[in-house]
């Protein structure tokens, strides 16, 4: 009887462990599946929490944001980053009538990305970006310069970003992204350390 329950739980673990090693097997097939694609394309929204002038209160700035990415291996590939914002910069009172004045920003951005951390459906990354801003902020002034009532002027400047895009995947090929963020830019010769939060699907495409 000992033999007889002796070999029955053997085959239980036996069978067990089989069961684990199946799906260790299908984890790993899935996570190569996921991260052996050599493109990704995100398309989202974001939102920016921006100082339209040297003396004005920070404001809410929400907008889209696309992003495309090669993949030159599972962790490191190059991004090519076009987001627009969008908000209402509320000017000091002045003698020009101008009290709300919706103002926009359009930015052009480039550089690497790398996944510190890969798993079937999690993965966390780090990304800089490098490019242009450029800040149209005088659509409701009524052609008064933007610097007269206190608001950074016209200009495309310099601009850089620093983010941890945080994926979870829906499937190999699908996934969502959410991205803490840091953007730097240079309206006015005056630096703007702005913090934001961009999400979107990114969908995955073509195999290494």
């Amino acid at each position: 009887m000992a033999s007889f329950f002796s070999v029955g739980t053997i085959a239980q673990t036996n069978a067990s462990q089989r069961r684990q090693a199946n799906r260790q097997r299908r984890a790993q097939a899935a996570i190569l599946e996921t991260y052996t694609h050599k493109f990704e394309v995100t398309l989202g929204g974001g939102y920016l929490r921006f100082r339209p002038g040297p003396q004005l209160r920070h404001i809410n700035e929400v907008g889209w944001n696309l992003a495309g990415t090669r993949y030159f291996n599972e962790r490191f590939g190059l991004t090519a980053d076009f987001r627009g914002y969008y908000g209402t910069a509320h000017p000091f009172p002045n003698e020009f009538a101008v009290f709300n004045n919706g103002i926009r920003e359009y930015v052009y951005q480039a550089g690497p990305t790398y996944r510190i951390y890969a798993k079937q459906k999690f993965a966390v990354s780090a990304r800089v970006l490098a490019g242009a801003s450029t800040g149209v902020f005088d659509a409701h002034t009524n052609h008064i310069p933007p610097q007269d009532v206190g608001i950074y002027p016209v200009a495309t400047v310099f601009t850089t970003n620093a983010g941890i895009p945080l994926d979870y995947n829906i499937d190999p090929a699908l996934a969502i992204r959410v991205t803490p963020e840091f953007q730097l830019t240079r309206f006015g010769g005056q630096s703007q350390f702005n913090k934001g939060i961009s999400f979107g699907i990114v969908y995955r495409f073509g195999h290494q």
